[in-house]
C-alpha cells in the first residue's frame, strides 16, 4: 500500500487514478439519468430536449452502454471506480486489461443467464443477444429440457459472478 515508486510514477498513478474515477462518476451519472427520449444510439433528437445530467455526451454514453451491455453497465462504472481508487492509494495497475476483459465476459455471462431464465424488466445488451442467438440455434432441442436449461444457466451465472468478482 502507498507504493508509488519514483516521483514520475507517483504523478502518473495519481493522474490515471483521477481520470478513472472521473470517468466512472461520469458513466454512473449518465446511466442514472438515462432517459429514452434523449439522443442516443441510432437516435437523433434536438439538443434542447436532453434530460441527462451530463447533456448530449452523457445521453450518448448511457445509450451506448445500455444498448451494448444492458443494465450490467453499472458494473463497468464500479470497475473503473475501484481501479482509480486503487491507483490513488498507490496499489499497482497489474493485469488491468485482463481484469477488464474478465469483467466484460462476466457481464455477458450474467446477461446470458438472465436471458435464459427470461427475467422481466431487465435490459440485456446486443452482445448477449448475439451469443444467445448462437446458443439457441445450436442447442435448441437441449434448451427445451428444463434440467439442462436451469442447470446450464446456473453454471453460466456462477462463472459470470466469479469472473466479475475476480475482475473487481
Amino acid at each position: 500500500m502507498f507504493n508509488y515508486g519514483t516521483l514520475r510514477l507517483f504523478f502518473g498513478k495519481i493522474l490515471i487514478g483521477s481520470i478513472f474515477i472521473a470517468f466512472s462518476l461520469m458513466l454512473f451519472l449518465s446511466l442514472i439519468s438515462f432517459n429514452s427520449e434523449d439522443p442516443g444510439f441510432k437516435k437523433i433528437v434536438y439538443e434542447q430536449n436532453i434530460h441527462n445530467y451530463l447533456g448530449f455526451f452523457g445521453a450518448k454514453l448511457a445509450s451506448f452502454m445500455l444498448v451494448f451491455w444492458g443494465h450490467a453497465s453499472y458494473i463497468i462504472s464500479l470497475f473503473f471506480f475501484s481501479k482509480g481508487f486503487k491507483l490513488l492509494l498507490g496499489i499497482g495497475y497489474i493485469r488491468f486489461f485482463r481484469r477488464f476483459f474478465l469483467i466484460l465476459i462476466g457481464i455477458t455471462l450474467i446477461n446470458l443467464f438472465m436471458t435464459l431464465i427470461d427475467v422481466k424488466n431487465y435490459e440485456i445488451g446486443l452482445i448477449t443477444i448475439f451469443f444467445f442467438d448462437l446458443i439457441f440455434q445450436v442447442y435448441q432441442e437441449q434448451i427445451n429440457n428444463y434440467l439442462i436449461l436451469y442447470g446450464g444457466s446456473s453454471f453460466i451465472f456462477v462463472v459470470g459472478i466469479l469472473m466479475v468478482m475476480y475482475g473487481l
